[in-house]
């Protein structure tokens, strides 16, 4: 039998404790539950600081992060991916699971562990400016919730939609907590992103179960090697607001099956766009990679070397522009130790405006006519 739901409490899912009755758990009711939470928007005005302190950290272990700070700092813009870096949910200790997580995209029991499954990011021109005195507003919702995998191996996977933009205005107040302010966009989000995140049961032996190894196809145009510390994740941790134990105590890794501690999934990302910065400068590309869509296949852990690999499209092989080729993309992987595919992702450079499916009129919450004019083509 299924453990009962018990949520800690905290502002966004305090609704859901509606009984303390013990239910079994339930895939249909545990995405009306989430789908149905209403988070409070996120307002900060981004720097450079934090992403200095990123760069900073990662030079010894690769050394064009520093270079790609100066890229996009030359053009105002926040660098691609370092959106990871702001936009932080505060709650106190209390409120968190008992592996640091949060519990706000928690499914409930028996799925007890966490681990980033991979998204996407996209953003449109001129991107998250680092400059000027105005405010940035995120948004977040939870879009869907699925269960795969066969009888007592199931898997949770929460997608979450991050809509994050400079153009906003307030909204009405909400009507159960009026004190809560609501705000809404008025122009196209200088970024969007979709988190996938994975929820599984504890495990019952010593160590994770073997997971299918998968090679590259194709030999990478650009690869380099990297081998991060306890010290790199602490100080990711502390970037990021992040208390998860898998990235801070080796014990809790070991008690879950993992020899050491384990890299954040936003970190390799982080690391990923830096390597296709570093792919691009090697064959002239002045242009700036502004779309990424990845999959995390399988962890990396500390003290461990592992390989960042990019395959660039023939068209910036042969210098020539990449909208020539609107078929060409980058590929970029990280391959473990053992030369596996730990994360797969592609890549696009600077192409189109964010398209309408990324403003959702439930997001927005405004009439149609009250944007006619300045979103003819997204609303």
């Amino acid at each position: 039998m299924l453990a009962a739901r018990q949520l800690p409490i905290s502002p966004a899912n305090a609704s859901r404790l509606f009984t303390k009755q013990t239910r079994l758990f339930s895939i249909d009711q545990c995405k009306a539950d989430l789908t149905a939470l209403k988070f409070p928007n996120i307002i900060c005005r981004p720097s450079r600081h934090p992403s200095e302190h990123l760069c900073l950290t990662l030079q010894d272990a690769f050394p064009f992060a520093v270079d790609y700070l100066a890229l996009r700092q030359h053009k105002r813009r926040l660098p691609f991916t370092h959106h990871l870096l702001h936009f932080h949910k505060v709650l106190p200790i209390s409120h968190l699971l008992a592996d640091g997580s949060d519990p706000d995209y928690w499914p409930g029991e028996p799925f007890v562990r966490r681990l980033w499954a991979g998204g996407s990011v996209r953003e449109s021109r001129p991107g998250i400016q680092m400059v000027g005195p105005g405010l940035v507003l995120c948004t977040e919702r939870i879009t869907d919730v699925t269960m795969r995998g066969p009888p007592g191996d199931e898997k949770v996977f929460v997608h979450i939609e991050r809509l994050i933009g400079r153009h906003f205005t307030m909204a009405n107040n909400d009507r159960i907590n009026p004190n809560v302010r609501r705000y809404r966009f008025t122009r196209i989000p200088s970024l969007s992103e979709d988190r996938i995140l994975a929820f599984v049961r504890a495990p019952t032996g010593q160590t994770v179960a073997s997971r299918k190894a998968i090679k590259a196809k194709h030999s990478p145009d650009y690869s380099t090697t990297l081998f991060l510390t306890k010290e790199h994740l602490f100080r990711y941790s502390a970037l990021t607001l992040n208390d998860h134990k898998i990235h801070l105590s080796k014990s809790f890794c070991e008690a879950e099956g993992h020899p050491d501690l384990l890299v954040h999934g936003p970190l390799l990302l982080n690391i990923m766009a830096i390597a296709l910065h570093a792919a691009g400068k090697k064959y002239g590309f002045r242009g700036l990679i502004t779309e990424i869509d990845y999959r995390n296949l399988a962890p990396i852990c500390v003290n461990t070397e592992f390989k960042v690999c990019v395959r660039v499209p023939d068209a910036v092989k042969q210098n020539r522009y990449v909208q020539e080729s609107p078929n060409d993309e980058w590929t970029v992987w990280i391959e473990g130790p053992e030369g596996n595919m730990a994360v797969r992702a592609t890549a696009k450079e600077e192409q189109e405006p964010i398209a309408s499916k990324y403003m959702l009129r439930s997001q927005l919450s405004v009439p149609r006519n009250h944007l006619s004019d300045r979103l003819p083509r997204y609303i």
